[in-house]
């Protein structure tokens, strides 16, 4: 800690007074400021943007797909349409060189958990949910991109007051900082982040967001 640049620290006392007591931008504006990054000549400048709201993670699809068979291996014995389920499933993981669209990996995936939830099994009916759950966070299995030059997490911001918050805008935040994030697949946070123009053709959101800083919003413990 002694050895620390007071540059380095004084920054980011800077960054952690704005992001916790500045005013978030209205989600109503986010379109306009996006329009109005794009300058005369076709220049793009994406603003800066502080927003509150919900962060979640969605996991990659192939991931899923594994901890789903992985949780219902022990309940297939002596059940026919499960135990083929599984089979396509796990004969679709072996094929050599995949590359595959996710609705693929999630046809499969729906296709087991409907005949998991005909099984009779002395289970929670969350059992399947939490156990992959468990899986794939612990794992840090999210979705990746390779976007802005970098490896990125792919996960989704729902602007607090927004009036289209279930759908979420794409949010990016750097892989190698995996490891930095809380083990939740959803968490209320504040951000800082560059407004940019979508990123990703598949993407419905017109906008995406880079993230440059982010703190979890969390209430005072009542102990």
């Amino acid at each position: 800690m002694g050895d620390e640049d007071p540059a380095d620290v004084e920054e980011r006392r800077e960054i952690f007074e704005i992001i916790s007591r500045a005013l978030p931008t209205d989600p109503s504006l986010l379109r306009e400021k996006l329009s109005h990054s794009v300058r005369e000549g076709g220049k793009v400048t994406p603003p800066l943007v502080l927003m509150a709201g919900e962060l979640r993670f969605p996991f990659d699809e192939l991931k899923r797909l594994e901890a789903t068979i992985a949780a219902c291996t022990p309940f297939a014995s002596g059940d026919e349409l499960l135990s083929a389920a599984l089979e396509d499933g796990s004969s679709f993981l072996q094929t050599p060189n995949l590359l595959s669209g996710p609705g693929v990996s999630e046809a499969l995936t729906k296709r087991i958990t409907k005949a998991f939830e005909r099984t009779s099994r002395q289970v929670p009916d969350d059992y399947l949910a939490e156990q992959t759950q468990r899986a794939l966070l612990g794992a840090r299995h999210y979705q990746l991109r390779e976007l802005f030059g970098a490896s990125q997490i792919r996960a989704t911001f729902h602007p607090e007051h927004a009036s289209d918050s279930k759908k979420g805008i794409p949010i990016y935040i750097l892989a190698d900082l995996a490891t930095d994030l809380p083990l939740f697949a959803n968490f209320p946070a504040r951000v800082i982040v560059e407004l940019c123009l979508r990123e990703d053709q598949y993407e419905a959101h017109p906008a995406c967001l880079k993230l440059l800083a982010l703190a979890r919003a969390v209430a005072r413990p009542s102990w």
